[in-house]
């Protein structure tokens, strides 16, 4: 069995690396949350909405999202996207006028700009608030174009912390923050702990693939989290050490932008060579890329990697929201089951992406 492949880190980024800078992001302008949901409905919540109101959502997103809202009686209003994965404007000034929603939340999917800058400019116009979901992004000091915007940390970096709340207009606007930063800082790095430990004790160490289908990790792994009811006012937590140490680190910045860019630029090339459908052939110079995502047309990728211990992924699949898949959305439903997304993070190197490569091409 090779090795696997994993759509995540799970060892420490070499040192080293210099020349970025610091990236601003321990300072009282953000909170940090358990998961990116959680930092989503405090920032609905800090702009006003409010039980029984609507929030526009695009309709290629993952059901869990949704999760503390639905909890809370918000009420998603469903636009479609493109197939280049953006919001037509016109349709947005249609489902505005007739909605009348609170706020609007945006993706940036797989790390992709999508052409929110227009979006988000006709709804200031027509006066709704914009939170830009930005978790599929790296963390960065980037201007907001929207009031707030919400990172999913652990998706970039190995750490046990989740969610991180930005917003524009400064500290006032946020939730208080809290308390007992030492206990706190010493609560997330043991959770940290145990789950990597379990992880490394059930796959990393006894050479098991943990894709394959049947095992926990990989259910889990797969997505489909689902989206079962909870309590969505969810109070910040203090970051880990850990996350504050990589937050701190230029060398941590400076790795992870340069390495997933160049994995990304690797990967993509070989498999446009090879005649795959890829939604974005480059990155631009302010996009770092999640995951490499394609079209898979004839829908059995996923499966054929899994089962050779690379870790891609359906995005959403399963997680589409059901409102999506009864209708009414074709675009957002054919990419929400069509979408693979391939792993290029910054711990990969090219012999490992060239099997990537040469798996999808088999």
């Amino acid at each position: 069995m090779k090795q696997p492949i994993s759509g995540k880190p799970l060892a420490p980024l070499a040192d080293g690396h210099t020349g970025a800078p610091p990236l601003p992001l321990l300072d009282k302008t953000r909170r940090f949350y358990p998961r990116g949901r959680d930092a989503l409905f405090a920032a609905l919540t800090l702009l006003g909405v409010a039980p029984g109101a609507r929030v526009l959502v695009p309709a290629l997103i993952c059901d869990s999202a949704l999760a503390p809202l639905r909890a809370a009686g918000i009420e998603p209003v469903w636009i479609d996207v493109r197939e280049d994965f953006s919001i037509d404007v016109a349709r947005l000034e249609e489902t505005v006028a007739r909605s009348r929603p609170a706020a609007a939340l945006l993706v940036r999917y797989f790390g992709f700009g999508c052409g929110l800058a227009g979006a988000v400019e006709r709804l200031r116009g027509l006066g709704v608030p914009v939170v830009e979901d930005r978790c599929h992004c790296w963390v960065s000091d980037a201007a907001l174009l929207g009031e707030a915007a919400v990172y999913s940390l652990r998706k970039f970096i190995p750490v046990g912390d989740g969610g991180m709340l930005v917003v524009a207009g400064g500290p006032d606007r946020l939730p208080p923050p809290p308390s007992g930063e030492g206990d706190g800082h010493r609560r997330a790095d043991l959770r940290f702990a145990v789950r990597n430990w379990a992880e490394r004790a059930l796959f990393g160490w006894g050479g098991s693939n943990p894709y394959a289908e049947g095992t926990v990790i990989g259910r889990l792994r797969g997505g489909g989290g689902g989206a079962a009811a909870l309590d969505p006012a969810v109070a910040p937590r203090v970051p880990s050490r850990r996350l504050v140490r990589y937050l701190r680190s230029p060398a941590v910045s400076e790795a992870v932008v340069r390495r997933r860019r160049e994995n990304f630029d690797y990967l993509a090339t070989r498999l446009a060579a090879l005649g795959i459908q890829l939604p974005w052939a480059r990155c631009a110079e302010d996009e770092v890329p999640m995951g490499l995502p394609l079209i898979d047309a004839g829908g059995r990728l996923v499966e054929r990697l899994r089962a050779d211990g690379i870790g891609a992924y359906r995005w959403p699949g399963e997680e589409l929201p059901p409102e999506v898949e009864a209708g009414g959305f074709p675009c957002a439903s054919r990419l929400g089951r069509r979408t693979v997304v391939l792993p290029i993070h910054q711990d990969l190197g090219p012999a490992q992406l060239e099997r990537i490569a040469e798996r999808c091409a088999g």
